[in-house]
């Protein structure tokens, strides 16, 4: 699969913190992929690195395997969180972006990314006169009037009832399906997420990290320094690396962290939990375990050979091992 981005040693600081720190990630092209964290945890902050607004201190953001310059640049399209329209008549808004770049006949253009976000005849309207919703709709006809290869989205939906919410989620969906255009959108909503992604990252401890659907839980944290206690779906306890402070926190460990065994073995890792598989499943050259711990379900990915060494079969025990590093812990 080709990448749209490849990120190498992204460092990024703010005021003395550390905003990002991203030893590699990339991102696919012709995919709808959805960067998810809390609020300030600097998923703004990165888009404007992928379109070249942010400059990090150290790394390097490639596009399409090539320098991020402005020609590169002008591929690609960032619809900002607050929505930003000038005086004037919607038309007038969409076709912003053509006149600044020497186009002249915008009408068609104007009309085709009114209807992707379902405006269609609005092109007479004040834009002071509309609503909240509708002003996020513009901006975002405003973009894909441009025609990009690449759009990115900051928190596109925040702020917005359901029914623009879904009308914009319709045209991201579209873009993707019917013109393979590469989408990016950044995001706290988890369900928004699950709707539209192909691909998931969540940014954790200024990281970018893949995110995984399994092994995602809610959990309690506590002690004090840096090596804490989970306890998680009220059923199972792990430790953590953390900095977070104690309290209701979410928790993830990656399915390739955990490693299986018919017996335990020596080593540094912290957790060791007693599981019986309850399925087993091929995706992509590798083995996907399913396990029951005390009543939490956990994955685990190994290699075919793993899986040839152990055999394992529905209802069979295991211990599962991961390290406290492989704990991901978040708000």
């Amino acid at each position: 699969m080709k990448e749209a981005f490849e990120i190498n040693g992204l460092k990024l600081s703010r005021d003395g913190r550390r905003v990002l720190d991203i030893e590699h990630a990339a991102i696919p092209e012709g995919r709808v992929t959805v960067i998810v964290g809390p609020n300030g945890c600097g998923k703004t902050t990165l888009l404007e690195c992928l379109n070249g607004l942010q400059r990090p201190d150290e790394g390097e953001v490639l596009y399409f395997g090539g320098a991020l310059n402005t020609e590169a640049a002008r591929g690609m399209t960032l619809v900002s969180q607050r929505t930003y329209l000038f005086d004037g008549t919607v038309g007038w808004n969409v076709s912003y972006g053509l006149r600044a770049r020497g186009r002249r006949d915008c009408g068609d253009a104007v009309a085709s990314a009114l209807h992707a976000v379902r405006l269609d005849g609005f092109e007479n309207r004040n834009a002071e006169k509309l609503s909240g919703g509708e002003a996020k709709r513009v901006a975002v006809a405003r973009a894909l009037a441009l025609n990009p290869k690449t759009l990115l989205l900051d928190e596109p939906t925040a702020d917005i009832d359901s029914e623009n919410t879904s009308v914009i989620e319709d045209a991201v969906a579209a873009l993707r399906a019917d013109h393979g255009v590469t989408v990016v959108i950044a995001t706290h909503s988890m369900e928004q997420a699950s709707r539209l992604a192909d691909d998931m990252f969540i940014i954790h401890d200024s990281n970018l990290l893949p995110y995984h659907a399994e092994n995602h839980y809610r959990a309690i944290l506590t002690g004090e320094g840096e090596t804490k206690e989970l306890l998680i779906e009220d059923k199972i306890r792990a430790t953590a690396t953390t900095s977070r402070p104690p309290g209701p926190v979410t928790c993830l460990i990656p399915p390739e962290d955990i490693i299986i065994s018919s017996e335990p073995f020596e080593s540094s890792a912290r957790n060791r939990w007693r599981a019986a598989v309850t399925a087993v499943s091929l995706e992509n050259g590798r083995v996907k375990v399913l396990f029951d711990a005390d009543g939490v379900p956990v994955t685990s990915t190994i290699t075919l050979a793993s899986y040839e060494k152990l055999h394992p079969g529905i209802g069979d025990a295991f211990f599962l091992t991961f390290k406290a590093s492989s704990v991901k812990v978040y708000r």
